[in-house]
């Protein structure tokens, strides 16, 4: 009498398995079963965002790629703003959950309540220094052109 071997039973398990995925992708995909959400909340879960709340003001963003975080600079009442990246805690009771171009979702660690806080562009500091413009010709007209006067007309002389 054969018993199992070894590669008997590692062919035996693989095709088990092979049979095992396939019915539960084929469940999952005709509604039979849920899978669980991947944790990045839907848009229109969330509050619209907001310039500030709790008195953050997000300034500017960097927003990630792949496997890098995003990271946003946060400031908190006109307090110097700080660096913060996707995952960290923001100070005791908030949790940077995404970055995303437009806006940053934190959650409170409390009650887990997600605030959007809009990216607000910066403002300029006092008087902005208007840039030197040449005006340009409308579109359409010729130029004009005099003619050379006086000394400039005789060259050579």
């Amino acid at each position: 009498m054969g018993g199992l071997d070894g590669a008997g039973t590692r062919r035996i398990l693989l095709r088990i398995g092979v049979v095992v995925v396939a019915a539960l992708w084929i469940a999952e995909d005709m509604g039979w079963i849920h899978v669980a959400e991947s944790g990045i909340p839907l848009d229109a879960d969330l509050p619209s965002p907001v310039p500030t709340a709790m008195g953050l003001t997000v300034q500017s963003v960097m927003v990630g790629h792949g496997t890098s975080a995003g990271i946003a600079m946060l400031s908190d009442n006109g307090q110097p703003p700080e660096m913060v990246s996707e995952g960290q805690a923001y100070h005791d009771d908030l949790r940077i959950e995404r970055v995303l171009a437009d806006r940053v979702i934190l959650r409170r660690r409390d009650n887990n309540t997600p605030i959007v806080l809009a990216v607000v562009p910066p403002r300029p500091m006092g008087d902005a220094v208007p840039s030197p413009v040449t005006p340009m010709a409308p579109i359409g007209s010729t130029p004009t052109v005099e003619p050379p006067t006086g000394a400039a007309a005789a060259p050579g002389r």
